[in-house]
């Protein structure tokens, strides 16, 4: 008999038979096995009871198990060595990722899909729908001649030529295309980078510097002074009651 078709009660019963008086070669001529597997056999499986066989081969059982999870898990590790997480990647990348890993390592389309958390019926999901360059050329015309509009204004003029589209489809092309629009800087700023470079003063009353400062006194009443620096000299302030202020040398106003 072949020593794999023995099962696990019959492999602990044959050592005892030469325990109990038979030679161990008429033991191994009548199970079919060599002397080395008989002392093997013997040496892993003498004196078990049925109980602890069964219990031995669970351990058995479990102990591969886990071998071949720890061996899949590795496996995994390193087929993901060296490539961005699976998150963050879109399906077109998926599906390449998962070619690669098939050609180098020679795993199932279905573990390479699970490695990177991707669906299998989406790595052979292949879109029907026509090709989309006559429309993104289009679009791209439009952008071209109207620099400062946006995505819902180029669907408007789509839709207006007779393009049967929807909005979501315009604006994936248009951002695929690099064509959002950058936001405008405020006025001021404009303003600012036009500015000319102040030319230093050399005397007095050549360049002034004006700016307003809120105060509150100690009874509540609040305070606004307008202050100003001719940059040469320091001017005295005056606070009062009254909307005026007086200039050394020109008056109030």
């Amino acid at each position: 008999m072949r020593a794999s078709r023995i099962t696990d009660a019959q492999k602990a019963f044959i050592p005892k038979q030469a325990e109990e008086g038979m030679p161990v070669a008429d033991v191994c001529r009548k199970a079919g096995i060599s002397a080395a597997t008989f002392f093997s056999w013997k040496k892993k499986y003498g004196g078990l009871l049925p109980t602890e066989m069964r219990r031995l081969k669970q351990l058995e059982d479990e102990n591969a198990k886990l071998k071949k999870l720890v061996a899949d898990l590795s496996l995994d590790h390193e087929m993901l060595q060296g490539r961005d997480p699976p998150k963050s990647l879109k399906p077109a990348r998926k599906r390449k990722l998962v070619d690669e890993v098939r050609r180098e390592w020679g795993v199932s389309i279905r573990r390479a899909c699970r490695i990177f958390e991707f669906d299998t019926s989406m790595y052979y999901y292949r879109s029907r729908r026509p090709g989309q360059a006559p429309l993104a050329e289009r679009i791209k015309d439009i952008c071209a001649t109207r620099v400062r509009y946006g995505y819902r204004r180029v669907h408007v003029l789509l839709r207006r030529e007779g393009w049967m589209i929807n909005h979501k489809r315009t604006h994936r092309i248009h951002n695929e295309l690099g064509l959002q629009l950058r936001s405008k800087s405020p006025k001021r700023r404009v303003k600012a980078k036009l500015r000319e470079d102040r030319v230093p003063a050399v005397a007095a009353n050549e360049t002034w510097a004006t700016d307003f400062v809120n105060d509150q006194l100690a009874s509540g009443r609040k305070l606004r002074i307008l202050t100003i620096d001719d940059r040469r000299h320091l001017l005295p302030l005056r606070a009062g009651g009254r909307r005026q202020v007086q200039l050394p040398g020109r008056g109030t106003w």
